[in-house]
């Protein structure tokens, strides 16, 4: 190709110039926007770390020790609350029915997913009816017979079975996803964002090699010009 038309001064060479410099800024904002990506919470991205409790421990810390069943829940960008019923107590407020707020995210030391109608063994902190809880509230040291083990140091547990509680019923939502949505959403919109910009940088490249395969067929149409010997007269 003549030198001259690729040069760095001439309008092809500055083109060519300034179609490679726009590529690489947008291979790196790719690059940047996919690891904005990895960076990104999600379930299970970290292991939950625990100061570890023994049972008299946990029973010193926590606020209610109840055996509970999960009526339903209320979905939110961070915590999950769900609507609980005691049904046996051994510490804590005599509460038929409490508000439970966790993490569904077991990673992060949340409870997870409670499905409503389900029935566990609850180590929680607060006060009144509001409570919350994580796997940092569960004795390590958990015996098979926790039950008889909390009934011989907090003494017979209280039953309020005998009270009315509403009716388990899981709601319809759109967070049944694993992940929460609003991150869900964030990598979307950065997937979209990384995927567009790979496409504007392929298009500056062929549009660059489309114009320089140009300049190299004018430049040998022309070829170079040479004058013969002058004639006489």
């Amino acid at each position: 190709m003549n030198q001259r038309i690729m040069s760095p001064s001439s309008p092809l060479g500055a083109l060519a110039h300034n179609a490679r410099r726009l590529l690489g800024l947008l291979l790196a904002a790719a690059v940047a926007s996919i690891a904005l990506v990895a960076t990104v919470p999600a379930p299970c991205a970290y292991a939950c770390s625990c100061v570890e409790f023994t049972v008299d421990e946990a029973i010193d810390h926590a606020d209610l020790i109840a055996q509970v069943t999960v009526i339903n829940r209320k979905l939110s960008f961070k915590e999950t609350t769900y609507q609980v019923a005691v049904d046996t107590q051994w510490k804590g407020p005599d509460e038929r029915v409490i508000t439970l707020s966790t993490s569904e995210d077991i990673a992060a030391c949340g409870l997870g997913r409670l499905k409503p109608g389900s029935s566990l063994l609850l180590w929680a902190t607060g006060s009144g009816t509001d409570f919350s809880a994580g796997w940092c509230s569960i004795p390590y040291d958990m015996p098979d017979d926790i039950e008889g083990t909390l009934t011989q140091k907090l003494g017979e547990p209280l039953d309020l079975t005998d009270q009315p509680t509403p009716t388990p019923e899981d709601p319809e939502s759109p967070a049944d996803s694993p992940f929460p949505i609003s991150d869900v959403a964030l990598i979307v919109l950065i997937g979209t964002v990384a995927l567009g910009v790979l496409m504007a940088g392929a298009a500056a490249v062929v549009v660059a090699i489309v114009i320089a395969t140009r300049g190299r067929r004018a430049s040998s149409r022309q070829g170079p010009t040479s004058q013969g010997p002058a004639g006489h007269e």
